[in-house]
């Protein structure tokens, strides 16, 4: 029985040059950076070169990057650290489809500050609306505007260019969560115009418990998490050097081989569609477009069958095919998620996102389509 891991939207395999990279690193850098020493000053020089690697490819400036332990908390820092910073602004306007580091973010600050917070019209495609945007932002000028470049569900991309271009006319500030699209594309920090986003290593074959949080230098923010000067006084705490290092060696590699992997994956992507058409055309239905729009690693797809989300995806887990219903870091992951619900208006049918790496391969692909013919013959929709 072959190993499947579908799963890559949710965490990657790291990279086998990263994992041998990692031990030089643990032996090598063990001193306090923030340490006079020898060992302290290594150690830091190593995290600045770091800092300046990601900059360079992200187009931003060193002193635009922070680093956290995850995305999660840079978009807590950027979010709430915005929100107390800038007392002028008093709305945030959200998507109803974020991931919920971001809802939830936006929860607090609406349950505890008083923010005003008002959630966009979006499309059948989970797309948000441009024109609602601009409507809110006209009324409701220095509003934080929160989206996430690509949905971490269906893939669906926003049309980012026309919503900075909405801001910037309405003085508006962008936080974008690009936890998806980091070093699957080339995204200009700089030309972009985005106040504030957030990355995660592990999303491009990097360790857990690393991440980034970008901040214009022209944006202000209040640091949330207490205790020493680190991060130039945004995020205390003693730095993750083996994390740092490793993501930025991570990120280099994952450009230094950006074209061939865009090609390579959505290669696999074009094949899965075109056989799931191919033996299910009548018990499956693509969301959002994701069949040929969105990201080109991620297909999510709802199957008529008479069982339920949990059923489904254990099926799947018994055959060693690794696949989800939505975002990881939701309480009970393996049910229906608020993105699904909200696109699909409730139905029942069990739905899932296989998302692919540059690990994976088409013999995997063909395995998967003869485990879904199993479980669809087994269960039809009756």
């Amino acid at each position: 029985m072959m190993n499947v891991y579908f799963d890559n939207a949710a965490t990657t395999q790291t990279d086998d040059d990263v994992l041998e990279y990692s031990k030089s690193i643990i032996n090598m850098y063990y001193g306090n950076p923030s340490s006079i020493h020898l060992e302290g000053r290594k150690t830091k020089v190593l995290i600045e070169e770091s800092r300046n690697i990601i900059a360079k490819l992200l187009h931003a400036n060193p002193s635009e990057i922070i680093f956290t332990s995850s995305a999660t908390e840079a978009i807590n820092i950027g979010i709430l650290g915005f929100v107390l910073k800038n007392k002028e602004v008093q709305n945030v306007i959200v998507s109803p489809l974020e991931h919920y580091a971001v809802l939830n973010t936006i929860n607090f600050l609406k349950r505890y500050f008083n923010i005003n917070v008002d959630y966009l019209n979006i499309d059948t495609n989970g797309e948000p609306d441009v024109n609602h945007i601009e409507e809110l932002l006209s009324c409701k000028p220095k509003s934080l505007l929160c989206l996430m470049h690509a949905n971490n569900e269906t893939g669906s991309l926003i049309p980012l260019k026309d919503i900075t271009n909405v801001c910037l006319k309405n003085n508006a500030f962008l936080f974008c969560d690009t936890v998806q699209t980091i070093a699957k594309y080339d995204i200009d920090f700089q030309k972009s115009n985005i106040s504030m986003a957030a990355g995660s290593a592990h999303k491009f074959h990097g360790i857990k418990g690393i991440g980034f949080l970008f901040k214009s230098d022209n944006i202000l923010i209040e640091r949330i998490i207490n205790g020493g000067a680190q991060e130039r006084n945004i995020r205390s705490g003693t730095e993750n050097t083996l994390g740092i290092a490793t993501m930025a060696q991570t990120m280099q590699i994952a450009f230094d081989n950006l074209k061939h992997n865009q090609d390579y994956i959505a290669s696999l992507k074009r094949y899965f569609v075109s056989k799931l058409n191919e033996n299910f055309e009548h018990h499956i239905e693509f969301n959002a477009n994701s069949d040929n729009k969105g990201l080109y690693n991620i297909v999510n797809v709802s199957f008529k069958v008479s069982i339920n989300n949990e059923t489904f995806l254990e099926l799947l887990d018994i055959n060693n095919v690794a696949a989800s219903s939505g975002s990881a870091c939701s309480s009970g992951s393996n049910k229906k998620s608020h993105v699904i619900d909200i696109l699909r208006k409730g139905d029942n049918y069990p739905t899932v996102r296989f998302s692919f790496s540059k690990y994976n391969t088409v013999d995997e692909i063909d395995y998967v389509i003869e485990t879904l013919k199993k479980i669809i013959a087994k269960f039809p929709i009756t």
